[in-house]
């Protein structure tokens, strides 16, 4: 099945980023950690896709979300494009988890002992680097 999906990378004061811990009833990536985001509907844009699922899953809204870069993926009989965009984390807005198991702020090295899909361990080195290359 194809399905598209947006996802943000919500970067705080210290450049840690954002994760979910997916629930067991995940229909992808279950128990697995991972970006907030979600499916984009029929009709939408990668955009308002982004806006709907953190507004659904945070009850927060992005300030100025810029696309990051696009991946395909491929898992568990699903396979599209990933839309992932980066935003400065807003603190004036206080974050409430409706979906996952759990959430958390990690570095880099702390998302590397966590049990991802290799297509997200593949964004946090492209983040990493964009970390690095603006700490030069």
């Amino acid at each position: 099945m194809t399905r598209n999906l947006a996802l943000i990378i919500l970067l705080d004061g210290q450049k840690k980023f954002l994760l979910q811990l997916r629930d067991k009833s995940a229909d992808i990536a279950l128990g697995l950690w991972a970006f907030f985001g979600g499916g984009i509907e029929s009709g939408e844009t990668p955009e308002l896709a982004l806006f709907r699922e953190i507004k659904e899953e945070l009850d927060y809204v992005p300030k100025n979300p810029k696309l990051f870069l696009t991946q395909d993926y491929v898992y568990g009989g699903n396979s599209g494009t990933k839309y992932v965009f980066i935003d400065q984390y807003d603190p004036s807005q206080k974050l409430q988890q409706h979906e996952g198991e759990s959430m958390g702020w990690f570095s880099q090295k702390d998302a590397e002992k966590l049990d991802m899909a290799g297509y997200d361990k593949a964004i946090i080195e492209k983040l990493a680097k964009k970390i690095n290359a603006n700490l030069d």
